[in-house]
């Protein structure tokens, strides 16, 4: 017997149990992509390692860099590297990241087993002498959640991704239902990290006068005020 749906989407909810439109997917119907890659990214990292399974159970990994436009805080997602791999794996492919990208900073999920994966990281790459810094977050509330407060910004096209990044398209595509969120969980601390107000060392400062205040000769008036040791006579 052959059923027929009037849609790909109708299918997949009918036949699938994983639709792709309405509330039940919310991120079907509004990914945006960019094209071109932009000189004024600001870039930044973000690692869920997926540490909590061993052997053929472990879920992949994700590895995600994404560049953020300050002038309309728009967030292009530039990488998505997202397998399964050993620990060691991941820590050797951040690493490779960022020498790439240099990345500002990187946000690396924190909990239970992932927070001594931080720490290895940051020494492992310091005994490289690589400056990599990593900020660990740890996630308290629902992931689901967590990963729905994504959605308005997407609609926005205030994040946006790449067509090479199938397996992420497909992770958010079909989220919740998805195999695997380990995407989506990356991207939505990859977009707390990029926006969260971090300043980096080139925005901190003010600039400084080249010419010293003390350089400006002082007039007439002024001398007899100054006294007698003073410096421009």
């Amino acid at each position: 017997m052959t059923k027929r749906a009037d849609s790909h989407a109708a299918f997949d909810s009918e036949q699938q149990n994983d639709p792709l439109s309405g509330d039940d997917a919310p991120f079907a119907s509004c990914i945006t992509f960019w094209v071109d890659r932009r000189a004024d990214w600001l870039l930044f990292g973000a690692v869920d390692p997926s540490l909590g399974k061993l052997g053929a159970g472990r879920d992949p990994s994700a590895i995600l860099i994404g560049g953020l436009l300050r002038d309309t805080m728009t967030l292009d997602v530039v990488e998505a590297s997202i397998r399964k791999r050993h620990p060691d794996r991941i820590i050797e492919d951040v690493i490779a990241l960022h020498c790439a990208y240099h990345c500002l900073n990187w946000a690396v999920e924190a909990v239970q087993f992932q927070a001594f994966f931080a720490d290895v990281l940051a020494q492992r790459a310091a005994a490289r002498g690589l400056a990599l810094p990593v900020r660990p977050i740890i996630n308290s509330t629902d992931k689901q959640l967590r990963i729905e407060t994504l959605q308005p910004y997407f609609s926005q096209g205030r994040i946006r991704l790449h067509t090479s990044q199938q397996t992420l398209i497909d992770q958010l595509r079909h989220f919740p239902k998805a195999d695997h969120d380990d995407g989506p969980d990356a991207l939505e601390m990859l977009w707390r990290l990029a926006v969260g107000g971090f300043v980096s060392l080139r925005d901190a400062f003010e600039r400084v006068p080249r010419q010293s205040p003390w350089s400006v000769r002082p007039s007439e008036d002024d001398v007899d005020d100054f006294g007698e040791y003073g410096g421009w006579r």
